[in-house]
């Protein structure tokens, strides 16, 4: 990926789209899971301590009324998440939904993960992206103003640039703490790791916890891919192979060990690092596969979206 040019066009135009649905679906899907603990999870008269205060940036807010009212709170940051999903307010309702998400995460801490904390600086990055060139229900206007779409462009490459970059500082803080942590410097986290009973995704963790050489060569692989990936990855013919190796592990993670939002979430940010024009061409060829269906069927699709 080229960082000159920042003005010339939004580079992860067609992902930033995606990836705003994405965040949209996350959302209600973590709500939609929660359902039946709502109020164990958010009232004032449930038996779990919670947070009594949101920060925003110095500022703090009591958290009472919220907790007295949280069914309205959740109506509300529903409505943003879906309305943000289509499209609607743009930028301003990102800001919103950044502001009813940083909220809702103070008010449930037991329900959130590591991946949550990534997510709060996604939506913060989104709120300065144009995420609404694609997958809007309002048709988007022709440039009027030229200054203020190099400007949008400008902000929007920076903060594609400051996911993956983000990411990246991600897995090698993560590398460098287990290089210092005794059980991954002497190659055998894993065998602690897959013999947690609260771990256990398969029958056959036990297994292969017992075999020395899978918990030898994926401890230090996994040591070795995080502290590489933040390099290796923006070298082009480099690249796809890292995101294999690093995908593999949050695979591996996820059937395994039994944690999915945060795997899911991570592996998602891996489409920034494809550019536009690499995302229309796997479109065209995944529209030239289900073409004739859609056809049959008289479905439409949004073939102006991988042809334009």
């Amino acid at each position: 990926m080229k960082l000159l040019n920042l003005e010339s066009e939004n580079k992860f135009a067609i992902y930033l789209s995606i990836f705003r649905v994405f965040i949209a679906f996350h959302l209600l899907k973590k709500i939609f899971l929660q359902w039946d603990y709502l109020p164990i999870l958010y009232s004032n008269k449930s038996f779990i301590a919670h947070s009594d205060t949101t920060n925003f940036f110095s500022f703090v807010f009591e958290n009472d009324w919220l907790r007295d009212n949280y069914t309205i709170f959740l109506g509300l940051y529903v409505f943003i998440v879906i309305i943000y999903a289509f499209g609607i307010g743009k930028n301003v309702v990102a800001l919103a939904l950044y502001l009813l998400y940083k909220i809702n995460t103070d008010l449930n801490g037991y329900a959130a993960n590591g991946g949550d904390n990534l997510l709060e600086f996604i939506m913060l990055y989104m709120i300065f992206a144009d995420s609404f060139k694609y997958l809007t229900i309002n048709k988007v206007s022709k440039v009027k103003n030229p200054s203020l779409e190099k400007i949008k462009n400008v902000f929007s490459n920076l903060a594609g640039y400051s996911i993956i970059i983000h990411l990246c500082i991600a897995y090698f803080v993560s590398g460098i703490n287990k290089a210092h942590a005794d059980v991954w410097f002497n190659g055998v986290a894993t065998y602690y790791t897959f013999s947690l009973e609260s771990y256990q995704g398969t029958s056959f963790n036990k297994s292969l916890a017992l075999n020395g050489y899978f918990v030898t060569i994926s401890t230090y692989a996994t040591i070795l891919i995080e502290l590489y990936f933040p390099v290796l990855v923006w070298f082009r013919k480099l690249r796809n192979i890292m995101l294999v190796l690093m995908g593999g592990i949050h695979v591996g993670i996820y059937i395994f060990m039994a944690i999915y939002d945060f795997e899911i979430l991570f592996l998602s940010t891996y489409g920034f690092f494809f550019s536009n024009d690499e995302w229309k061409s796997f479109l065209r060829r995944i529209l030239s596969k289900v073409k004739p269906a859609l056809d049959k069927l008289r479905i439409p699709y949004p073939q102006a979206l991988i042809l334009e």
